[in-house]
């Protein structure tokens, strides 16, 4: 929220869409002080078809978390060929093997400027959008399907009851 205001300074027309559990009221009392209440909703908790529909109009999704055990949220965007951008407590899985194609935008740090300048970067740029977008849905379906983790789960198990 904080980097909402120099967002909004580069991209005017930006809306932003705070889905899940979490201090709501907290939120939209930052936005007022912002004066950019309009331009944040907070639904809520969503899931199934409703959350495919906000997947689906976002220009970018961003989850500047600094501590995520998976990121099913980023599989899920990827997965939607929507560009994804992703805070420091995301595996470098999300990244991919090419450093100079990689399938995310990362976060180059902690505080509100960084998130505002990825953000901006990556909502200026339809070229980066596609890009970001074809090559995380890529990087999904190629490493990051359930039969891949099942089939390595498979072998887990093999090797342990081996052993």
């Amino acid at each position: 929220m904080e980097a909402l205001p120099e967002i909004v300074e580069a991209v005017p027309d930006v809306c932003v869409v705070l889905a899940g559990e979490g201090d709501r009221l907290g939120v939209r009392r930052i936005a007022a002080r912002a004066g950019l209440s309009a331009r944040v909703c907070t639904p809520g908790f969503v899931a199934g078809d409703e959350l495919a529909a906000y997947y689906a109009m976002a220009d970018a999704c961003v989850f500047p978390s600094r501590f995520e055990p998976f990121g099913l949220v980023a599989t899920e965007s990827m997965a939607l060929g929507r560009p994804t951008i992703l805070g420091a407590g995301f595996s470098r899985i999300f990244t991919g093997d090419d450093p100079g194609r990689p399938a995310v935008r990362r976060i180059g740090g902690t505080g509100p400027d960084a998130i505002a300048a990825a953000v901006i970067d990556v909502l200026t740029d339809p070229a980066v959008r596609r890009e970001l977008g074809e090559r995380g849905e890529r990087l999904v379906r190629e490493r990051l399907s359930w039969e891949r983790a099942a089939a390595a789960t498979s072998r887990v198990y093999r090797t342990a009851v081996g052993a």
